[in-house]
């Protein structure tokens, strides 16, 4: 299987490199795309002849037509929309220069403004109220019941409207803070404050659940958006930046190397007790990227499908729109209708613990193949992973002809979810939808605002404004970029 899978592979690169133009994002990506699923399915065979259990060639061929699918509809809309054809995207004949650095970024019109820094402080109170409550009961209960406070209802989230607003809401405006981070970093917009809320909210949400992958998750953004700013010249600037990165990476590291000890509730006073606590979280890495594949071929080997259907019926592309599925069906039950979510029936397969190994546990992980898979089998697979390839390939194009800041976290976060594809799908939660939403509701008033502001561009102060909308509206554009509101 080994050699089958290289040589698939090889045959990919060859083709993601001769279809896509030379130094582009497409290129980058797509080549960073393959090179990350590679590595994991090469570690996977890997480790079978240690304690792990081995994964079936069926689910290797499964995962390999996953792969295949993205890439093809990834390099068949590059190809079409390459070159001038890439006009076909936006009717309107962009006026804007290139940026020296990259054809994507244009952050010089656009900082983090007032209101969102006061969004920000608003969720770092949120987060202290309750990492105080889940603190308290976390005494009360020990550390074995660390997730379970966290997210199950009837601990730290008391009710079910305080669950969905917490899980929905909140977490979805940190994602969006997050990702505005590594945007303002980047850029060298230091001073801005929303660098230090977002770093503190990160770190108060990591506690609330004494969750890693808050962090890694942050690590992620910063990868993807130092990628998508310099793909020009991407290892002149690695070059030149590596004591940045690294820094940054060991930090990381090390905050989820702590949050590891404090779950074990291991000694990490001594150097000894560092080091072996060091292998753990490497340990813990490997186990995540490779056992989210042995899940899978353990949902096949025991009809979680079937069992779904059965119980749920069929799910019709539901379990891959699965976020969308439970945010209609939400509002239904508040209506006071008992009515599943795909979610629900997803949950009740994969959030138990499964051995996946010699004493090895493992859930919750089971990598968007397992979503496609649900909805139609291995067509569903071939289907879905493939508009998954289109729609990213068409959404860097079009962040690269607009120039768009607000589009430019949108596929921040969708090059994210391409890379923990293998892990899990993160379309299925709602709160990725909320996330995009959000990101485009405020890309839509910004835009409404830059319009007035551009009309009345002459006028030197608001008193000369007649009319009392355009005035109250230039106002708060005025305030939410953190300008004098004297003044335009």
């Amino acid at each position: 299987m080994e050699l089958i899978i290289l040589g698939v592979f090889i045959c990919l690169f060859i083709i993601t490199n001769k279809i896509c133009e030379k130094k582009s994002l497409s290129k980058l990506i797509g080549n960073m795309y393959l090179l990350w699923w590679f590595v994991w399915l090469e570690l996977s065979i890997d480790t079978k002849k240690g304690t792990m259990m081995e994964v079936s060639n069926k689910t290797y061929w499964i995962l390999i037509i996953n792969v295949v699918a993205f890439i093809i509809m990834y390099l068949l809309v590059d190809k079409k929309y390459s070159g001038n054809s890439i006009n076909l995207l936006n009717k309107k004949k962009s006026k804007d220069k290139v940026i020296s650095k990259s054809n994507c970024f244009d952050i010089k019109t656009y900082q983090s403004g007032f209101i969102v820094w006061i969004i920000g402080i608003l969720m770092m109170f949120i987060l202290i109220f309750y990492l105080r409550r889940y603190t308290v009961l976390l005494d009360q209960y020990g550390m074995s019941h660390a997730r379970i406070i966290r997210f199950e209802l009837g601990y730290m989230l008391k009710s079910p409207f305080e669950l969905l607003f917490y899980n929905y809401i909140i977490q979805s405006i940190l994602t969006v803070i997050s990702i505005l981070v590594p945007i303002h970093i980047i850029n060298g917009k230091f001073k801005n404050p929303i660098i230090y809320i977002g770093i503190i909210n990160v770190l108060l949400n990591s506690q609330v659940g004494k969750g890693r992958m808050i962090i890694f998750e942050l690590l992620l953004y910063f990868m993807v958006a130092f990628i998508i700013y310099f793909y020009n010249e991407i290892w002149k600037y690695v070059k030149k930046y590596w004591y940045i990165i690294i820094i940054i990476i060991g930090i990381g590291g090390a905050g989820m190397t702590f949050l590891t000890l404090v779950r074990l509730n291991t000694d990490f006073a001594s150097m000894e007790s560092i080091k072996g606590n060091l292998k753990e979280t490497f340990d813990q890495v490997i186990l995540y990227f490779t056992g989210s594949i042995r899940a899978f071929d353990y949902s096949l080997i025991n009809n979680y499908r079937d069992t779904i259907i059965s119980q749920y019926g069929h799910t019709w592309g539901g379990a891959t729109f699965a976020g969308i599925n439970e945010v209609i069906i939400m509002f239904f039950r508040a209506l006071g209708m008992e009515i599943s979510t795909v979610n629900m029936a997803i949950g009740a397969l994969t959030q138990p613990a499964i051995f996946i190994g010699e004493n090895v546990q493992y859930n919750a992980f089971y990598s968007a193949a397992f979503n496609y898979y649900i909805d139609f089998g291995v067509v569903g697979v071939a289907l879905f992973s493939g508009l998954f390839g289109a729609f990213s390939s068409l959404l860097i194009k079009k962040t690269i002809k607009t120039k768009d800041v607000y589009y430019n976290m949108i596929l921040i976060l969708n090059l994210y979810i391409i890379l923990f594809s293998l892990l899990r799908w993160e379309y299925q939660a709602p709160s990725t939808w909320i996330t995009i939403l959000i990101i485009l509701s405020v890309r839509a008033i910004h835009k409404k605002y830059t319009y007035y502001y551009e009309t009345n561009k002459n006028v030197k102060h608001l008193g000369e404004v007649n009319n009392i909308f355009v005035k109250k509206v230039l106002f708060v554009y005025n305030w939410l970029l953190g300008q004098n509101t004297k003044k335009i």
